[in-house]
């Protein structure tokens, strides 16, 4: 598991006869949000209905979040421009359940909910694998992006790669949710 804050270079290359260096820069927070519920009942009322996420994604019990961003300085000459010193920044934040019971409960019910939590914190490093990877594949493209006419186009081929490399790891993000829905067939249920 992650400390609750978790910084650093994921990795960075050097590639191409100029020497283009690359890399990928992952900032990853775990945030939380507190179950206060006295019984498993209450409990798995809460865990259903607390966690407010944008656009109705009712019972849904945590979140990754990821963003990725591109920085990079253009080389342009007569011959046309190039992308170089390329550095990929991804921003991953995951929002995970505590259960705060308030009293004493009893051992089955806090063994049954660390059984869920286990389960739910597998799933969403899976949202995180996939957001690493996403991160890599755009380093990837970008890198092999070569001299464009004008350094307008670069750009343009840039963020185009971009886009397209975040949408395809939305939908496979999305696939994976619905093939368990939403992790209970890997054990995240009360």
């Amino acid at each position: 598991m992650l400390p609750a804050w978790f910084s650093g270079v994921a990795w960075a290359t050097q590639s191409g006869p100029a020497r283009h260096v690359s890399s990928v820069r992952i900032t990853e927070a775990i945030t939380r949000y507190t179950l206060d519920a006295t019984s498993i009942d209450g409990l798995r009322s809460q865990f259903h209905h607390d966690l407010h996420l944008p656009r109705g994604k009712a019972g849904t019990h945590a979140r990754t979040r990821s963003d990725i961003a591109i920085a990079y300085e253009v080389d342009g000459s007569a011959a046309g421009c190039r992308l170089r010193h390329l550095e990929v920044r991804l921003d991953i934040v995951v929002t995970l359940p505590e259960w705060a019971p308030g009293e004493a409960v009893p051992d089955w019910q806090y063994a049954r909910w660390k059984r869920t939590l286990a389960a739910l914190e597998r799933h969403e490093a899976t949202h995180r694998a996939n957001a690493r990877a996403a991160a890599e594949e755009v380093r990837v493209r970008i890198v092999a992006i070569g001299p464009q006419p004008d350094c307008s186009s670069a750009r343009s081929m840039a963020s185009r790669v971009l886009r397209k490399t975040m949408l395809k790891y939305e939908m496979r993000d999305r696939r994976y949710d619905a093939r368990t829905r939403n992790g209970t067939a890997e054990g995240v249920e009360l």
